[in-house]
């Protein structure tokens, strides 16, 4: 199974080699893509976890190395054009998945 930074090297893929598959996600505006929990300036926010499953689902029914493009459509569009802002936060989402800590226990 690829991880999140494979899945992302694939929907970031700028080569022109074969069919671009494309990921649309719809929603009703910004906040939606984002964790509403999580205290981050905006462009270092966790990403929804429905989103990120939706996202990651997708990418991982497409070959593993056919590129594929997101393509993110609000209904309410902001005042100033998001997209370097949401481009730069969900690549910062996925380059930047922490690793969980693993934890051990040892008898005493």
């Amino acid at each position: 199974m690829a991880s999140l930074r494979q899945i992302w090297a694939r929907v970031t893929a700028t080569t022109d080699r074969g069919h671009r598959h494309n990921i649309r996600l719809k929603l009703r505006d910004m906040s939606q893509l984002f964790n509403s929990m999580d205290p981050s300036p905006f462009i270092e926010k966790d990403l929804d976890d429905d989103a990120e499953e939706f996202i990651v689902s997708w990418a991982q029914e497409f070959s593993p190395d056919a590129p594929i493009k997101l393509r993110i459509y609000l209904d309410q569009w902001p005042a100033e054009n998001p997209k370097e802002l949401i481009m730069t936060a969900v690549h910062n989402h996925f380059v930047t998945v922490p690793k969980l800590p693993t934890w051990s226990s040892s008898a005493s």
